[in-house]
């Protein structure tokens, strides 16, 4: 018997919790030239290494479809579907083990063969909220952050303030840069949140997708963007309501 399948329609990229077989819908921003294939990517994002970190990669021919269903059960072999279209695996690594992993990170890539990406849709999940432990660690403030000043921010005090970046990986500059923010702003009583494209599993539980910021951010709020790459999600920032400061 078939395990129940839960579907979830993300309205953004992002994060998929739970440990129950999901269906996900992905829709491409135009309709796909001919000669297009879809690959579906599967990886430990713990092991970023290409392909050692990956678990396998499917694909299949579109017609001119820009929307697709893909159903995802690690129990099945194999555990992507995609509705409608039959599967070719392209590449697959046998020393990971898919059933065990409780995070996995997915990309659905749009392209033609042997050319760059089109475009790629990126989405993670979280086999249990476990896998998220030792995130709130991460964001206690060190000591050179409580020796900084109060910050002189004059808002609200029901304001938000939003922190954005492309990227935002535990370590690096960019990474090292918001974190610190986060957490002086939090030290100080700002209701501040995190938003990348990127993050290191360790920040999946505190850094929300960038399209999430349509949905939080209000008229008296504050968004620090970090500009560093150039960055396919900066019109979500642009149309916010929030007050905005753009640093590099």
């Amino acid at each position: 018997m078939s395990r129940p399948v839960t579907h979830v329609t993300p309205s953004a990229k992002g994060q998929i919790s739970g440990d129950e077989p999901f269906r996900f819908d992905v829709c491409f921003a135009a309709a796909p030239p001919a000669r297009c294939n879809v690959t579906v990517d599967l990886y430990d994002p713990s092991t970023p290494a290409h392909p050692e970190g990956h678990f396998a990669y499917w694909s299949f021919a579109t017609s001119g479809e820009r929307r697709f269903s893909i159903e995802v059960d690690p129990t099945r072999d194999p555990p992507v579907r995609v509705l409608g279209h039959p599967l070719r695996i392209t590449w697959e690594n046998p020393d990971l083990d898919l059933v065990a992993a409780t995070r996995v990170a997915l990309n659905v890539v749009l392209g033609i063969p042997g050319e760059p990406p089109l475009e790629i849709q990126a989405f993670r999940w979280v086999r249990s909220h476990e896998a998220l432990d030792g995130t709130e660690a991460l964001l206690e403030a060190p000591g050179y952050v409580r020796a900084l000043a109060p910050p002189a921010l004059d808002l609200e005090p029901d304001a938000r303030v939003h922190i954005v970046a492309t990227n935002i990986r535990v370590g690096d500059a960019i990474g090292n840069l918001a974190l610190d923010a986060l957490r002086a702003l939090r030290l100080h009583g700002f209701d501040t949140r995190l938003y990348a494209r990127e993050t290191d599993p360790e920040l999946w539980g505190v850094a929300e997708p960038v399209e999430a910021l349509s949905k939080h951010a209000r008229a008296g709020d504050l968004v620090f963007y970090q500009y560093s790459v150039a960055d396919p999600d900066l019109g979500v920032v642009l149309d916010s309501p929030a007050a905005k400061v753009c640093f590099y």
